[in-house]
């Protein structure tokens, strides 16, 4: 009977070994990798820059095609011009078939920017820090996306002004408001939104999963989809492409 007992005991104590080993492994970091550093944001400003690179070049995919000059009678009129035109290359334009509004590259941008500033506060010294910039700032997202998908050029990428209707209800649901009377926003042609980037440096993911706290290089539609108002003051006479979104009264 003693025997027995001592073996009860023996097999308890591995049992609660075993759920004690459980229980550390998952309230442990998965790997050192996911553990976020003073290093990994070092300097602060170079940091920044390096994460809104990341989303640009990563998580915004671009789609192109051959840019028509004109059609019909408008062609005829200007065939010497086109001729020209066609012996400096050809053009490309972001297909307009595809339209990504502005404010879900913004919502994305400071989705991110919220998951990594919750890191950012656990380290000593960056409690009062952020990874974001300003939107509208020199180095900031708009500035970037208009360098990256320039309005002109060889390969341009246009802005279109959209309003509440049938198509844009249908389209884009998440920024039809009921209690907006009318609502305008802007879209960009010829970009999409990719959740899971498959072309990612291995050392870039690394990083984006420490920043972040992702186990995975991924995003989801819950990080963007959704209606956020931005409004900026003019301060001179500009296309309305220009300013994010308004409303309309």
């Amino acid at each position: 009977m003693h025997g027995s007992y001592s073996s009860s005991l023996s097999l308890q104590d591995v049992t609660v070994d075993d759920e004690q080993s459980a229980l550390d492994n998952t309230s442990r970091p998965s790997s050192p990798f996911d553990i976020l550093t003073p290093q990994d944001v070092l300097p602060i400003e170079m940091a920044r820059s390096r994460f809104l690179d990341l989303i640009v070049d990563y998580f915004i995919r671009e789609h192109v095609v051959e840019m028509v000059e004109c059609s019909g009678l408008e062609c005829s009129q200007v065939d010497d011009k086109s001729s020209k035109r066609k012996q400096q290359g050809v053009r490309y334009e972001g297909d307009p078939r595809l339209a990504l509004p502005l404010m879900y590259i913004a919502n994305l941008y400071e989705t991110l920017v919220s998951d990594v500033n919750v890191r950012l506060a656990s380290l000593i010294g960056f409690r009062d820090k952020t990874i974001g910039l300003a939107l509208e700032a020199s180095g900031g997202l708009y500035r970037k996306l208009t360098q990256r998908f320039p309005k002109k050029g060889t390969c341009s990428f246009k802005r279109r002004e959209l309003a509440t209707s049938h198509a844009t209800r249908t389209k884009f649901p998440e920024l039809v408001i009921q209690d907006e009377k009318r609502v305008r926003f802007v879209v960009i042609n010829g970009l999409a939104i990719i959740e899971r980037p498959d072309n990612m440096r291995m050392e870039d993911a690394e990083w984006f999963k420490r920043l972040t706290g992702r186990s995975e290089v991924a995003i989801s539609s819950r990080d963007y989809k959704f209606y956020s108002p931005r409004h900026k003051f003019r301060r001179s006479p500009q296309a309305a492409f220009d300013i994010p979104e308004t409303r309309v009264s």
